[in-house]
């Protein structure tokens, strides 16, 4: 998966719940300071920047679904 907003995978593996066997990817660590400190510490975010933002992210969760993924946490 090579998509701007998504985190590089760094492996694969399979773990067991309850008797299911499944798979998961570990991704790397994002860099960069969360949004929600950024916004604490005074950042304001224009509407333009808000949409851009939704945007990108509703992009990366659609590639993602598209390839059959989906986002846990």
């Amino acid at each position: 998966l090579d998509h701007p907003g998504v985190a590089p995978v760094a492996r694969a593996v399979s773990v067991e719940r309850g008797g299911v066997l499944r798979g998961a990817y570990l991704i790397g660590v994002a860099v960069g300071e969360p949004l929600a400190l950024t916004l604490a510490g005074g950042l304001q975010i224009t509407p333009a920047d808000t949409l851009r933002i939704a945007a990108e992210l509703a992009d990366a969760l659609a590639e993602l679904h598209a390839r059959g993924l989906v986002h846990l946490d």
